[in-house]
C-alpha cells in the first residue's frame, strides 16, 4: 500500500486548517463571554417583574429572602432577569 500524498490532498488540508482555527477561536470567544461571574448587568436583572409577570419569587433559582443562585448581590423578590426558571 502506498503512502503517497497528492498535491490536491495537501492543498485541501491547507484550505481546511484556517476554517478549523476560526471555529476554535469562535468557541473560545463564546466561553469568554460566559455569564459565570453573575453580575446583574450580565443577566439583565431589574427590580421589577419581567414579561408575563415573571418575578424572582416564582423562580427556582431564587432563595428567600433576597438571594439568587446565579445573580450576585441583593435580589428583590419582585425583580426579574433573563435566567428565569419557573419553580
Amino acid at each position: 500500500m502506498s503512502t503517497f500524498i497528492s498535491r490536491h490532498d495537501v492543498l485541501s488540508l491547507i484550505a481546511v486548517v484556517p476554517l478549523g482555527l476560526i471555529a476554535a477561536r469562535g468557541a473560545a470567544s463564546a466561553a469568554d463571554a460566559d455569564d459565570s461571574d453573575g453580575t446583574k448587568a450580565q443577566f439583565k436583572y431589574q427590580a421589577r417583574p419581567g414579561p408575563g409577570g415573571k418575578a424572582c419569587a416564582a423562580c427556582a433559582l431564587f432563595q428567600a429572602p433576597s438571594v439568587c443562585a446565579v445573580v450576585k448581590g441583593e435580589i428583590a423578590p419582585t425583580g426579574s432577569c433573563g435566567s428565569f426558571a419557573a419553580k
